[in-house]
């Protein structure tokens, strides 16, 4: 993979994860993931994943996925 793609992918990661961070913002419910939080925790939870495979996801599978582990985590 040359640096181009790289620094693409880490641009689509980082946007999606913004994204991802909104959208938790935007929930109305109790007993999730602590809003002042989310951005820092989302971007822990996807420290090690490859850019590449998120490429797939949306916005509500990259939150869901960190808001269901932390349920379980509870």
């Amino acid at each position: 993979m040359d640096s181009v793609s790289t620094t693409t992918h880490d641009s689509d990661k980082s946007e999606l994860l913004s994204k991802a961070i909104d959208l938790a913002r935007q929930g109305r419910g109790s007993g999730g993931l602590p809003r002042d939080a989310v951005g820092d925790l989302l971007r822990a939870y996807y420290r090690h994943v490859a850019p590449e495979d998120l490429t797939e996801r949306s916005d509500a599978d990259v939150y869901g996925a960190l808001a269901s582990h932390y349920k379980v985590a509870r």
